[in-house]
């Protein structure tokens, strides 16, 4: 379900609750050209122009993580939350980015399938293992395809694996009409957006070590 959102000239003012922030430099005193907030998973900053800039999870917007898969309705009223907390309207706010994850319960190991993963679209994986995170991911010129695993990033019992897709490039977004905070309220748009998630899974090349 949708995820991730970019918004570079956002409508919008800060939260009367968001702790705001605002960069001194030791050396010369001077103060930063812009104000910064980290709200409920957002990261806004106001520049000294009067630009705001938004970006972050809406599914940690709601939830405080993003282990779960909103619903449709989740989403809308996080974006109508949203507007109301910001004092901004969905029509007003032009995505710059965006992101379309599903999170999925899975009967074996996520690192297992990571690491038997070849390629997506004649693309090679690249792949980050850390202490506290390892996914595998592709790129092309509009796309970013992002597998990892949740398992090992929030210490979960559970084996879940997550799928990510991040339009890179809007104009991909664009085909199916999806350009504000309001198209993505439209539940037909967001299905459009799901299958994209769906047919890149599919165009996943594996091997399956299980056959040996």
């Amino acid at each position: 379900m949708v995820d991730g959102i970019q918004i570079n000239d956002f409508k919008g003012v800060f939260p009367d609750d968001a702790d705001t922030k605002t960069i001194v430099s030791t050396k010369t005193g001077v103060l930063s050209e812009k104000e910064t907030a980290l709200y409920r998973g957002l990261h806004i900053a106001s520049y000294t122009n009067g630009r705001m800039r938004l970006s972050g999870s809406l599914t940690t917007f709601i939830n405080g993580d993003n282990t779960i898969n909103l619903s449709f309705d989740q989403v809308s009223n996080s974006i109508d939350e949203l507007c109301k907390l910001f004092k901004t309207k969905p029509d007003d706010n032009v995505l710059n980015g965006l992101e379309i994850g599903l999170n999925i319960k899975v009967n074996f190991d996520p690192d297992r399938f990571l690491n038997n993963l070849l390629s997506w679209n004649r693309i090679e994986p690249l792949r980050w293992t850390g202490k506290k995170e390892c996914y595998v991911q592709f790129r092309n010129s509009q796309l970013t395809f992002k597998v990892y695993s949740k398992s090992k990033q929030y210490s979960l019992t559970d084996n879940l694996l997550r799928l990510e897709i991040r339009f890179d490039k809007m104009q991909f977004a664009h085909k199916y009409n999806v350009r504000t905070l309001a198209d993505l309220k439209d539940r037909n748009k967001i299905e459009s957006l799901l299958n994209v998630l769906i047919d890149s899974f599919d165009d996943l090349i594996y091997y399956d070590d299980t056959i040996i």
